[in-house]
C-alpha cells in the first residue's frame, strides 16, 4: 500500500444512497419545523 494507503478517499467515494427519498425528507423537515404531538419539543422519545 505505501504512501497510496494514506490518501483521503472521502472525496471520491460516491456514499450510500439516502435512506428517505426527497419527498420523504419534505415530510420530515415539515414535521420537525412543526409542534410534536403532545405540544411539546421534539426529542428522542415516544
Amino acid at each position: 500500500m505505501g504512501a497510496q494507503g494514506l490518501i483521503d478517499r472521502r472525496r471520491i467515494h460516491p456514499g450510500r444512497e439516502p435512506m428517505l427519498s426527497d419527498l420523504e425528507q419534505a415530510h420530515l423537515w415539515q414535521a420537525l419545523d412543526s409542534l410534536a404531538d403532545d405540544g411539546g419539543l421534539w426529542n428522542g422519545w415516544y
